[in-house]
């Protein structure tokens, strides 16, 4: 009896520890991505309702929502510890126009920051946004353009050649139509290896998300982002994305 009573302290006091020294120290900000906004929702598809009430949540409950710049200086400057919790980033992919139609009226009500990474290539067809609309957003000030390069392709199966003219052609097309410097950059698919992200430094850009990222800590060309599903609503599932251990919590 004496034994088990020994034990079960021992673990209690060893979950203090974890609890108090080493879980801290894995708080990483999260940063969302979304896809479209609108009907019909499906995997790549939020509703307008969910995504005004995801929104809603994250003012109503004190959340901090960041822009990639808030993120870069943050994650530089400050221990994982000290980090402010409740603090959050919102991407969105691809630029369709959905955003532009669904989730830019909510931004401005609510004025949150958001980071749009669009496809340059795709920019002024139909179901993109087009150069008039993009710099409406740009000059809000509440959204960031980045480059998801010219034409949306999986840089891992290009050419050295064919990844540099992507990399840097979505920058210098997106800054001449908007007149600023695009600092941040999406790979496609999540798909990218060293030299990529190299190249992604070379061009310029100050920050690369990517989705999925091996190992234990990603970097600021690596960034972990955390896809927002219409499954997701206001549910726990939501709540533990915005937690800061989603990715911890993930890898074991």
């Amino acid at each position: 009896m004496k034994n088990k009573i020994i034990i079960s302290v021992i673990i209690l006091i060893f979950s203090i520890l974890i609890l108090f020294f080493y879980l801290p120290n894995q708080y990483v900000v999260p940063v969302l991505v979304y896809h479209r906004i609108g009907e019909p929702a499906d995997g790549l598809t939020v509703s307008a309702e969910t995504f005004e009430k995801q929104i809603k949540h994250l003012k109503q409950n004190n959340y901090k929502i960041w822009s990639l710049y808030d993120y870069i200086e943050y994650t530089k400057n400050i221990p994982a510890r000290n980090i402010p919790r409740k603090s959050v980033v919102i991407t969105f992919d691809d630029g369709c126009k959905s955003i532009a139609d669904y989730a830019y009226p909510v931004i401005l009500q609510h004025k949150a920051p958001i980071t749009i990474f669009v496809i340059s290539g795709f920019i002024n067809n139909i179901s993109y946004i087009g150069k008039e609309k993009l710099k409406e957003l740009h000059e809000s000030g509440l959204v960031i353009i980045g480059s998801h390069t010219v034409h949306h392709m999986a840089l891992t199966d290009l050419t050295a050649q064919e990844v540099k003219y992507q990399v840097k052609t979505s920058k210098s097309d997106l800054e001449s139509i908007l007149d600023t410097k695009i600092d941040f950059f999406c790979y496609p698919f999540g798909a990218f290896n060293e030299d990529i992200k190299n190249e992604v430094k070379k061009a310029g850009y100050m920050l690369a998300c990517a989705t999925k990222v091996r190992g234990k800590r990603a970097d600021i060309f690596s960034v972990r982002r955390i896809k927002i599903t219409e499954r997701n609503k206001i549910g726990p599932s939501f709540r533990i994305k915005l937690s800061g251990y989603y990715n911890f919590l993930k890898r074991r």
